[in-house]
């Protein structure tokens, strides 16, 4: 066990760790100590940060990683990721030994059937699954009440990401030193803006690229799979084990050459959509759409556990949702032909096309994920800086046309490779100094 004694959990990237397995300087089983030690020493202790919900019995873990260590041993490696832990907030078998809750109490007692597929794309590349992120109620902004109230590595305070989301604890348990990559999902924002606020990468790949089975969606119109880690890298050899076929790995490039960079003084509106073009009937369409599909999505994520009690206990609360959806299927139908139309047709892919662009950059305070969102593209975001006033990260939004995600890898494997190395956060390097100025 004493291998990982020689790796920073708030640094190492999975890239670097593999070539220490590689080497034989630590097996997998050290990497199950490190961050499960990590967890132990700031989730509820240390710095109270509550950015996980139910983490693998260790003797589950080492049991897992022993095996991927034979492998390794008899010249097997699966993959980049052969031994490398990662966190999740998606459906995994009773045999994992966690709790797959959403963030609500309803769900505390839920037998899921089995992994998610994605779930079992992580562990055929051989990964293992170290733990689940807190999220807020029903992972959505829907039911309001959380199991445990998170903190931010990099700020200690309540609600640091702003709005609650259903991927913002991965972020901060990645920032954490928790695991080192994460799986994620999102609606809107929801894997992006926590990355923003945690100084990592973060991708949402194209609507409809992977099978949402057993995530909890909000919207099969909006929602999608995607990752978090602490390099371009890293986010490719991810997307690369959670969809089959692509080599996202290939893309990362590290460098600009080949690609063209333009800019300039602008006086007039950028020809981008707009909230305004997403309204129905006066009233924002997506907020409209989200409210229709939960219910019906949501009972269909409920079918992926055995427990009769809680799925009865839960269809009352869906049902009650429902009850206040007015809208009709004509409705819904035009709603949602009318924001691929103004955020994809005339939107995203409209200004890509006519300005000949691989990706479009903006700020991530804005709001190119919902635009992004709206149109089903591929979204992701990058680590630009540091608050000056209070040290909170801040960073930039990267959206592409339609199962264009290798032009967001492209470009982000060149920032990573051009930009100063991320910083972790500083009350955790020096987390006993910040804890006595807590005091």
């Amino acid at each position: 066990m004493g291998g990982h004694s020689k790796i920073d959990p708030l640094t190492a990237t999975c890239v670097e760790l593999q070539k220490l397995l590689g080497t034989g300087e630590v097996k997998s089983t050290d990497l199950v100590h490190l961050y499960l030690d990590q967890i132990e020493k700031f989730n509820h202790q240390g710095l109270n940060l509550n950015a996980m919900i139910s983490t693998i019995p260790r003797f589950i873990a080492i049991a897992i990683a022993e095996d991927l260590d034979r492998e390794r041993a008899a010249g097997k490696v699966r993959g980049p990721l052969h031994g490398i832990p990662v966190s999740d907030n998606i459906c995994t078998d009773p045999a994992l030994g966690m709790y797959t809750t959403c963030g609500t109490f309803t769900l505390m007692e839920a037998t899921p059937k089995g992994n998610a597929p994605i779930v079992d794309q992580l562990i055929k590349a051989g990964m293992i699954i170290i733990g689940k992120a807190n999220l807020s109620g029903l992972a959505s902004r829907l039911g309001g009440q959380h199991l445990v109230v998170r903190r931010s590595p990099h700020r200690l305070s309540v609600d640091w990401s702003g709005e609650k989301s259903s991927s913002d604890n991965r972020a901060a348990g990645l920032a954490a030193g928790f695991a080192p990559v994460a799986l994620a999902t999102e609606t809107d924002g929801s894997i992006t803006q926590p990355a923003n606020r945690a100084a990592i990468y973060g991708l949402k790949l194209t609507v409809g690229t992977l099978s949402t089975e057993g995530t909890a969606t909000w919207s099969h119109l909006t929602d999608s799979v995607g990752g978090m880690a602490k390099s371009a890298e890293e986010l490719a050899l991810l997307m690369d084990v959670l969809v089959e076929g692509k080599n996202y790995a290939r893309d990362v490039v590290k460098s600009w050459e080949g690609m063209r960079i333009d800019w300039a003084m602008v006086h007039e509106d950028v020809p981008f959509a707009s909230m305004d073009d997403l309204n129905y009937n006066g009233e924002d369409a997506l907020e409209q759409l989200w409210n229709h599909d939960f219910a019906a999505d949501w009972a269909e994520y409920l079918k992926s556990f055995d427990n009769a009690l809680i799925r009865s206990i839960a269809d009352m609360q869906l049902l009650e949702l429902s009850l206040e959806d007015k809208m009709t299927g004509t409705e819904y139908k035009e709603a949602s032909e009318l924001i691929r139309l103004a955020a994809k047709t005339n939107g995203v892919g409209k200004t890509i096309a006519d300005f000949d662009l691989d990706v479009i950059i903006g700020p991530m305070d804005g709001r190119i994920p919902t635009i992004a969102a709206a149109a089903g593209c591929p979204v992701g975001t990058i680590p630009l800086g540091y608050s000056p006033s209070n040290g909170r990260p801040y960073g930039l939004a990267v959206v592409a046309a339609a199962e264009k995600e290798d032009h967001i890898i492209k470009f982000m494997s060149a920032w990573d490779a051009t930009m100063p190395r991320r910083k972790p956060p500083p009350q955790m390097v020096h987390w006993d100094e910040t804890l006595s100025s807590q005091v």
